[in-house]
């Protein structure tokens, strides 16, 4: 899971700046996802480091390559279909998307480890 920007085109003048994740090829805005699997990010540089940035049109589930967008309606799925159709319980078994566990949480198991180590170490010195 990689944290990502997406500039999300509501219309031909109208854009959105989105924070998401990039998970398996796939950009998950929080309720639509977009196909970027074969698409090199364009970078945005932000306070604390570079991040992939994509544009991406409201309609459309593969990125823009240009500026400005053109907005003819697509004849393919749009992003929150392709979001619901991955969400499905029939297709759960075929599309497998990995789900990472918190970092928050591998440092308390780490930490739980350490201590447990150091609680053996200390009574076997001890004893």
């Amino acid at each position: 899971m990689v944290k990502a920007y997406a500039l999300l085109w509501d219309s031909e003048g109208v854009a959105t700046l989105t924070k998401g994740k990039v998970i398996e090829g796939m950009f998950d805005s929080g309720d639509s996802f977009f196909d970027i699997n074969e698409f090199k990010p364009r970078m945005l540089k932000k306070d604390f480091g570079v991040y992939p940035f994509y544009m991406l049109r409201w309609d459309c589930v593969h990125p823009e390559k240009e500026f400005n967008p053109n907005f003819t309606p697509d004849k393919e799925i749009d992003p929150q279909t392709l979001k619901k159709t991955m969400s499905l319980k029939v297709l759960g078994n075929m599309l497998k998307i990995k789900k990472e566990v918190n970092k928050l949480v591998w440092l308390i198991i780490g930490l739980a480890f350490g201590a447990f180590f150091a609680y053996v170490l200390v009574s076997i010195m001890k004893g």
